[in-house]
């Protein structure tokens, strides 16, 4: 084989070396792109859930608290209609709790109209927000994770105000100014008691 000939070869060779090193590198590039992708999914589908559910808290779409808190508590009836605060599929009285199973939904109510007077953390990390009612009665939701309302807003009945872990114990209790309310019911999600 002459000269010519072998660089010729040598020159092919290393040719087809680079094509299929190129070749290797593209299917790499698909290979990661894939992982991304379906990385990206998988959080999607498992996931996004709660974190829209949080963004949303965070940066709420509807109304939080009202201007005219005033005009809120003057239409309210006289009797207070406080109602679970989550979805649930159980819950136990003791005392004056009210502990809550949690289902799939993140989401945390409002349980009534009334103005957020603390919002802190407990000892093992929850956190917790107390809304006070009219007549003296108030009540703290504890264990919640992202908070989307501060001191002093105004709440109305029903409104998204925090996200919790799905599946997670959810504590409600009622307080009235002369303390704690102990004889507690639960009747068609409504909460009751008597003085």
């Amino acid at each position: 084989m002459s000269n010519l000939n072998r660089n010729a070869y040598s020159h092919n060779v290393i040719n087809v070396n680079i094509q299929k090193i190129n070749v290797l590198k593209l299917k790499i590039s698909i290979l990661i792109f894939l992982i991304i992708v379906l990385s990206c999914a998988y959080l999607k589908t498992y996931h996004l859930q709660f974190y829209n559910c949080a963004i949303k808290v965070m940066t709420p779409t509807q109304e939080l608290y009202s201007e005219s808190g005033n005009a809120i508590f003057a239409s309210l009836n006289k009797e207070l209609k406080i109602v679970l605060p989550i979805k649930c599929e159980s819950y136990e009285v003791i005392d004056n709790s009210i502990v809550m199973n949690s289902v799939d939904n993140v989401m945390v109510l409002s349980p009534e109209t009334g103005v957020v007077s603390q919002v802190g953390k407990l000892n093992h990390g929850g956190k917790y927000i107390k809304i006070d009612f009219i007549n003296g009665i108030s009540c703290t939701i504890e264990n919640l994770v992202v908070v989307g309302v501060k001191n002093g807003d105004i709440v109305k009945k029903g409104i998204e105000i925090a996200t919790i872990d799905p599946n997670s114990k959810v504590i409600m209790k009622i307080f009235s100014s002369g303390g704690n309310v102990n004889n507690l019911q639960v009747i068609k999600n409504i909460v009751q008691w008597t003085d």
